[in-house]
């Protein structure tokens, strides 16, 4: 699978002990983002959620707990990688980063755990109805196996 073009993926820090552990997810340091929400979706094992697709603001995932699958698909018209799909597996034990998504960009995901996974979004946009669209997983635009 291709790399999106403006798609990001920052390594994050864990610190981990026999007391538990401290699960980095964002940092302001050099981004000069102006961060407006930030929630938690949780996602049952085996549901695959979307696509959706913001048309302004960035997406910024970190998945704390769990094992999720996150395909990316660009359908911009501007894009040098249009008609892409891109996939992302994240969770603390293998691949612990934050997926940063830039505008227009489509994505569902997909919880690979046995019970459920918890996924944090980092957005500088509070939830405004209209910004963003979806569509069925199942649709006549695009088609991803999700074997």
């Amino acid at each position: 699978m291709d790399t999106i073009d403006g798609v990001k993926i920052i390594p994050l820090k864990q610190i981990v002990d026999n007391r538990g552990a401290v699960y980095h997810a964002f940092r302001n340091e050099n981004h000069n983002v102006n961060v407006e929400e930030v929630y938690i979706s949780r996602v049952n094992a085996g549901v695959t959620k979307g696509w959706k697709q913001h048309l302004q603001t960035w997406q910024r995932f970190v998945v704390p707990y769990g094992t999720m699958e996150i395909v990316l698909h660009d359908e911009r018209d501007d894009s040098p990688t249009k008609g892409a799909f891109q996939k992302v597996v994240l969770g603390p034990e293998d691949n612990y980063v934050r997926l940063e998504l830039p505008p227009k960009i489509w994505y569902a995901f997909k919880s690979l755990s046995n019970d459920y996974t918890l996924m944090i979004n980092i957005s500088e946009m509070i939830h405004v109805d209209g910004e963003s669209n979806n569509i069925p997983l199942e649709n006549d635009l695009f088609h991803y196996d999700w074997k």
